[in-house]
């Protein structure tokens, strides 16, 4: 299993994936994600993307492929991705969620009002068009 960042090349497939796992790709495009992806046998196991806005990002895009299930590479690439987050003076990182809080809350995320995300994340396509308002916004502080 091989982990780094993904590459031009590699977009297709993170897209493919995406759909899959029905998660919104329409903007991976035109918006400003760095891509982490997890590859075995030469074929896309997962990806996690992190959209960073100054000091706040947005974490999106968490994807396993059905035959790379059961192998903590979520985790280990959202805990990869967080930790490069960190490092790089991100004060806040966000979410938006249908159905994965119980994932997310170890990594350190807890639910948080819409009406205290800043700007930035507010401004992103996957939260002002992407993302259903019934989606629950996390963050990790």
């Amino acid at each position: 299993m091989l982990i780094r960042a993904a590459r031009d090349d590699d977009l297709d497939a993170i897209i493919e994936l995406l759909k899959d796992c029905g998660l919104p790709s329409d903007d991976v495009l035109e918006s400003p994600i760095d891509f982490v992806v997890a590859v075995d046998g030469g074929q896309l196991a997962a990806v996690v993307g992190l959209e960073r806005y100054a000091e706040v990002a947005l974490l999106r895009s968490v994807a396993v492929a059905a035959n790379a299930r059961g192998r903590a590479l979520a985790r280990r690439l959202c805990a990869d991705l967080l930790a490069d987050a960190d490092a790089a003076g991100c004060r806040a990182v966000y979410l938006l969620t249908l159905d994965a809080a119980d994932f997310f809350a170890p990594l350190g995320f807890a639910a948080v009002a819409r009406d205290t995300v800043p700007q930035a994340i507010r401004d992103s396509a996957e939260f002002s068009q992407l993302c259903p308002e019934r989606a629950l916004l996390m963050c990790r502080a």
